[in-house]
């Protein structure tokens, strides 16, 4: 991945599409867009593997809308990453198909969609040592969790109580937002090595 970013890089330089003083910012930038493609691939195969396909779209819509403006766990390494997105994934999965066979489903799934929602309005954002936020972007963060997590619970409640599955997989996916908040509050709070 590094050496297509740095392949990349050079042909912008080349190219003069570039300055070379933007070269480091441009690398990381193309390192960034391969490491969301591989995600959503890897969710994406993992949905079809399963026959959820509009499940795993629906965990990655979720995902992107909130946990950019919320914070939370972010791995040390590329390899980690992958994995706890595929652990977080398979978990949301295999919740939301315990949720969807209960009688109870839009039950729970609204007593997690309102605590999702009072959470993540409350405390985010979560910072991160290397990512930081003044206090202006932080609330800014904070408001646009609020309203993205609002939304989706919202969407989450119309599409269960149509019947839709996916519902319930819009509202565990908060849930799993909540909790990846809660590690890397911890972990950040534990120092920067555990970052």
């Amino acid at each position: 991945m590094e050496a297509i970013a740095n392949a990349l890089t050079d042909y912008c330089l080349r190219k003069k599409f570039i300055t070379e003083d933007k070269r480091e910012i441009y690398c990381y930038g193309f390192k960034l867009i391969f490491a969301d493609v591989i995600n959503f691939s890897i969710v994406l195969i993992l949905a079809l593997l399963f026959k959820q396909i509009f499940s795993g779209i629906a965990f990655l819509f979720t995902l992107c809308c909130v946990r950019k403006h919320s914070g939370g766990f972010h791995a040390k390494t590329f390899w980690l990453c992958r994995i706890s997105l595929i652990i977080t994934f398979v978990c949301v999965l295999a919740l939301s198909m315990l949720v969807s066979a209960s009688e109870f489903d839009m039950l729970i799934s609204g007593i997690i969609n309102v605590f999702s929602v009072f959470f993540i309005s409350v405390f985010s954002p979560v910072r991160h040592p290397n990512k930081p936020l003044t206090e202006e972007q932080a609330k800014l963060n904070k408001k646009r969790a609020f309203i993205a997590s609002l939304l989706l619970a919202a969407l989450s409640a119309a599409l269960i109580f149509a019947g839709v599955g996916e519902g319930v997989t819009i509202s565990i996916t908060l849930l799993a937002v909540v909790i990846l908040m809660i590690i890397g509050a911890i972990a950040v709070k534990g120092g920067k090595k555990n970052v």
